[in-house]
């Protein structure tokens, strides 16, 4: 085959995968199966391959990443960012609608559109190939994350024409995915405009990869092409296959009415957008009028930032603590100058890690906005005024102990088991889950500090003796202590298992764990000495890490001998509840999992406790131990994979049949259930 047929073929297969990632990443209308996408781009990575001299820098096969580290150069924006004037109210918003038009005593239009918050970023096209993608930086200059924010697979490689152009636009991740991937990463950011800004900065492209960021652009400026307006900026962006806001509205000042119908419509809207907004964003939308309206030395006079309302305030970071937790992770805390949040003074506010740090590129000295939504510990949100700091960066080492940290995903950890700082906190955890009455924190602290608690048995052996003669601890303070801990010993099991503080092993777990027969410590001691995680997999609720830490923690000696001491002093280490009603055995020895909506089941948990209550176990995914999969109305990639793993697919009807005794459908595996420990 001649090269230039190759060539041909290779760029037609760009285009058309550039097309179906359109559809499918920003439409989300996909005209083709995965397996015909899938086929489309294996080609083009085969003839990538053999003829790689042929290879061109805009093809979508590029986007994978690497695991190169990133290093994050300073470039200079061809066209400065500036930061745009804010209003707070309709009034305001209506007067600087007047106010504009009158400056240019002409009938002029209008754009208003939801201002995504997320992490801004400049593209810049080069004869139309992407050539680098920029942060907004302090708006001359930017770092150059271009390996890391081209793996968004609805950002364009190639223009459809050979033009200079410069594209703003919003990194962002749906509030569902935020929710998903944050829970994953331990909870680590206050929302989903930091969780973006800390993954664009993640050293491994390949990494930020796996991670579902999208982008919305808002404006283009070139001077290859001409377009007069932003309407007109727009419709080009669209048809070179740029994801635009869906929420965009274009208005003549005349119809000005309908920016206020707007604004309560968006306000109703926001809790139902896949994205989340912190404002509004209105434009002049002629450019020869823009040009005339003109720039102040901080934002351009023809546009306008519409905030909504939040609990925040400015202060300015005087200094920076780091906190050691129970599990030995390093937090930073922000130490700010008082000041008046909702109602109540706030004096610090977390940092979460690193990559929260350099997302907002903090420095002590700082001044900062800092909001509370809705966090018990308010939260930075961003630098508003640089001080003369450097961008703090953590130490290496733990504070306390002076162990060398080790770095696991987003955090620094302190991996010394004998670090006081973590015995402390695991104390602390463990009293306040228990709800020891009488024994706070400080009570922890000091009782620790004098080595008279030094793990948590220690706390059921205190003795008036050891209190009693303690500054602060008279006799009625003693007995309320020890009345407390006495009491305690009542607390259920799933309280004891809580306050344990087991990593990835929260109430929800240990509630699934129980309901599936493993409602003992023992029972779970036992299990995960099979060091086999589709154990716990096949139950539904309980993913890959958990699964891996339930192991890790239930083979660990130091945890099996401390559960029994618990045995010894008298705390519950099985679940007392009883066990759930057996409607029947007729599901007995099957796995089940569970796909799509139901006419009987809503909510769909009702099916799943309708699988325990007759003697079957259930599935959060389909593997190789499902035996039947449960389908409703819909359902999607777990249908596909149920059939090519030969599992049993039953409709609502026929499963209501099974309960009823109708064990003709079920597998004949006599201990198939057992066989799993």
């Amino acid at each position: 085959m001649e090269e230039q047929s190759i060539l041909n073929e290779m760029e037609d297969l760009i285009l058309k995968i550039n097309h179906h990632n359109f559809l499918y990443y920003v439409e989300a209308k996909p005209e083709i199966s995965d397996l015909e996408y899938d086929r489309l781009f294996d080609r083009l990575v085969f003839l990538e391959k053999k003829y790689s001299h042929l290879k061109k820098d805009y093809s979508p096969t590029g986007r994978v990443g690497s695991d190169t580290d990133n290093q994050f150069p300073e470039i200079a924006h061809t066209i400065p960012v500036l930061s745009l004037d804010k209003i707070y109210n309709a009034s305001d918003l209506s007067k600087w609608l007047e106010k504009t038009q009158e400056k240019t005593d002409q009938k002029i239009s209008f754009s208003i559109e939801p201002k995504i918050d997320g992490f801004s970023v400049a593209l810049y096209y080069k004869n139309g190939v992407l050539s680098h993608i920029v942060s907004r930086g302090n708006g001359n200059t930017g770092n150059d994350l271009t390996e890391n924010i081209k793996t968004i697979k609805s950002i364009p490689l190639k223009l459809l024409s050979p033009i200079d152009l410069a594209v703003r636009g919003e990194v962002y991740i749906e509030k569902e995915d935020f929710l998903k991937y944050n829970q994953k990463m331990g909870n680590v950011y206050a929302n989903p405009r930091n969780f973006a800004a800390g993954s664009v900065r993640r050293n491994k492209s390949s990494e930020v990869g796996k991670i579902p960021l999208k982008i919305l652009v808002y404006d283009g400026y070139s001077e290859s092409f001409e377009a007069h307006s932003n309407e007109e900026m727009h419709s080009f962006l669209i048809q070179n296959l740029f994801p635009l806001n869906p929420e965009i509205l274009f208005f003549n000042f005349e119809n000005k009415e309908k920016v206020l119908t707007y604004l309560s419509e968006i306000e109703e809207k926001r809790k139902n957008l896949q994205f989340e907004i912190d404002g509004l964003v209105i434009k002049v939308n002629e450019y020869q009028y823009r040009e005339e309206l003109g720039y102040t030395a901080h934002h351009p006079r023809w546009a306008v930032a519409y905030k909504f309302e939040a609990p925040q305030n400015i202060s300015k970071v005087m200094g920076i603590q780091i906190n050691v937790g129970r599990t030995g992770r390093i937090t930073p805390l922000a130490l700010i100058e008082p000041v008046k949040i909702g109602g109540s003074t706030v004096s610090r506010a977390t940092l979460h890690n690193q990559e929260y740090i350099n997302s907002l590129e903090l420095a002590v000295g700082d001044t900062v906005i800092v909001s509370k939504r809705g966090e018990i510990i308010p939260a930075i949100e961003e630098v508003v005024e640089k001080g003369e700091g450097e961008i703090f960066s953590l130490p290496d080492r733990c504070p306390e102990c002076e162990s060398k940290l080790m770095e696991k995903g987003a955090h620094l950890f302190c991996v010394n088991p004998f670090c006081k700082a973590r015995m402390r906190e695991k104390l602390a955890y463990f009293v306040q889950v228990m709800d020891i009455e009488n024994f706070g924190k400080e009570t922890v602290k000091l009782l620790f500090e004098k080595k008279i608690i030094e793990n948590i048995p220690d706390i059921y052996y205190l003795k008036e003796s050891h209190l009693i003669n303690m500054e602060g601890f008279g006799d009625k303070k003693t007995q309320l202590i020890l009345e407390g801990i006495k009491k305690s010993l009542e607390n259920p099991y799933e309280t004891v298992f809580t306050a344990l503080g087991f990593d990835e092993i929260a109430v929800k777990v240990i509630q699934i764990l129980s309901s599936n027969g493993l409602d003992s410590f023992e029972k779970i001691i036992d299990a995960a000495k099979k060091n086999d995680p589709e154990i716990f997999l096949k139950f539904h609720g309980i993913g890959k890490s958990t699964a891996e830490s339930i192991i890790r923690e239930f083979n660990d000696i130091k945890n099996i001998n401390l559960i029994e001491e618990f045995e010894k002093i008298g705390l519950k280490t099985e679940d007392e509840k009883e066990s759930r009603i057996k409607f029947s055995e007729n599901l007995k020895n099957t796995v089940w999992c569970v796909t799509g909506s139901f006419e009987n089941f809503k909510p769909r948990e009702k099916a799943l406790e309708l699988i325990l209550s007759h003697g079957g176990s259930v599935s959060e995914s389909v593997t190789k131990r499902t035996t039947h999969l449960l389908k409703g109305e819909g359902g999607g990639s777990k249908n596909e994979k149920a059939a090519k793993l030969g599992i049993k697919i039953v409709s609502e009807t026929e499963f209501l049949k099974m309960l009823s005794n109708q064990e003709e459908d079920l597998p004949q595996k006599e201990n198939f259930f057992e066989s799993l420990f």
